[in-house]
């Protein structure tokens, strides 16, 4: 009984009650030693991914072959715990910063290895938030939310790192809670609305479409950017909520739009990698165009390459469902990801859409040049449309028309702006 109520079950690790009183006493001991110490807080970083897609029974497994990866790169002397979920700690007794960073470092190199649970070859990787003893915290709770704010700041930072605490760390934290508060609210409130700008035929100019592009104006915290609150979505799950509310409301307008004689008008919806997960998708996006009585043929969905890591045969199964409904597929943000051509190849999709970072220096930048040839070139292989994002200039439009870019998106064309239902 009392094992039980100290371990636990799955993994067989000191649960959270027993962790927070066995550093309590280390932390006084370091007190009376006049020692340091430092506390490792991590998290895996697809492990909901995982969860989603392939069910909690693999999720069970996959943890505990995480647990059994962990006890054997640290030390016998380092106090490792699961407090729940995916979060686990680690006390390292008299570990300064320099200990602490090679220590997280170890823990990230052992889960970056690739995992076989039944079949299923999983790439989870972890993010580290180190609190240290006693500058960041001289009691438990204090060192867990340092080391908590910390462990935010890594997976700001990209993931797969680790960072350590510093005080502006609290106000980021605190602004991050209201950020989720705030958007538990913002869809009852009608704050969240969605802007559509135009995108073209490059060749000439003729408008084709548009993208749909969520915007929350928040009375408490102003305008809040989408690379603000769209990573707060997928955190917390709100991001289903808003991914079928920028559907719905992108159908409706593309239906108004066909009511209205722009038969060849095309709308484009932003899909989160996390939207992939669950088998939710497929229906949503059938339910929105039944209710909006939208042909697929008029919805685009843009995902990006981030959205293929994980469990790539779950995203290969959604996405041939949804090629099967009609709709059209975009891979957004083309080359800054991470796909190779072999899974390009396997993608049931229409167009790449070249990123910005790209377009912006065409076409004095001899470089970019190259790389857009090249992947005109490839897509043109493949039978792939290509569209190139933050076109500006007619000079960027006219040259890259001539590289073979189809179409196009940008200031150029028009900013993004709501669209009046009566017009």
């Amino acid at each position: 009984m009392v094992h039980m109520a100290h371990y636990d079950v799955l993994t067989g690790l000191p649960n959270r009650a027993y962790f927070e009183k066995r550093t309590q006493q280390l932390l006084d001991r370091a007190a009376h030693d006049d020692d340091n110490a430092a506390l490792l807080f991590f998290d895996l970083d697809n492990f909901k991914v995982v969860n989603d897609s392939l069910g909690h029974p693999v999720g069970d497994q996959l943890l505990m072959a995480v647990a059994e990866r962990l006890m054997q790169v640290v030390r016998q002397t380092d106090n490792l715990s699961r407090l729940g979920g995916d979060e686990f700690t680690l006390f390292v007794e008299g570990a300064a910063r320099r200990e602490a960073g090679v220590v997280a470092e170890h823990v990230i190199q052992a889960l970056h290895q690739p995992f076989m649970i039944e079949g299923h070859e999983l790439s989870v990787g972890a993010s580290v938030g180190i609190a240290l003893y006693p500058e960041d915290g001289d009691t438990v709770d204090k060192l867990l939310r340092s080391a908590d704010s910390a462990l935010y700041a890594a997976k700001d930072a990209g993931k797969h790192t680790w960072r350590f605490f510093a005080a502006e760390m609290d106000a980021q934290a605190q602004h991050r809670l209201f950020i989720e508060a705030g958007l538990r609210r913002a869809l009852e409130r009608n704050e969240i609305r969605i802007l559509y700008q135009p995108i073209v035929e490059m060749a000439s100019g003729r408008l084709i479409g548009y993208e749909a592009l969520m915007r929350w104006h928040s009375p408490d915290l102003g305008e809040v950017m989408p690379d603000v609150f769209i990573p707060v979505a997928e955190e917390t799950g709100l991001i289903h909520t808003l991914g079928v509310f920028a559907l719905n409301e992108a159908c409706v307008q593309s239906r108004h739009w066909l009511d209205r004689g722009l038969g060849n008008i095309v709308v484009s919806v932003n899909v989160s990698a996390r939207q992939f997960y669950g088998r939710t998708l497929v229906e949503s996006v059938r339910n929105a165009l039944r209710n909006a009585d939208l042909p697929a043929r008029h919805l685009d969905l843009e995902i990006t390459e981030t959205a293929l890591l994980g469990a790539e045969q779950e995203v290969m199964d959604t996405l041939r469902d949804l090629h099967a409904l009609g709709v059209s597929l975009t891979l957004d943000d083309f080359g800054v990801g991470y796909s190779s051509l072999s899974q390009l190849k396997r993608l049931p999709i229409h167009k790449l859409k070249i990123d910005r970072s790209f377009v912006m220096d065409v076409p004095e930048d001899a470089e970019d040049v190259a790389i857009i040839a090249a992947i005109v070139a490839m897509a043109k292989a493949m039978g792939l449309a290509v569209l190139a994002e933050g076109v500006e200039t007619p000079v960027q439009q006219a040259f890259l028309a001539k590289l073979g870019c189809h179409d196009g998106q940008g200031y150029l064309f028009g900013h993004p702006q709501a669209a009046a239902r009566d017009a």
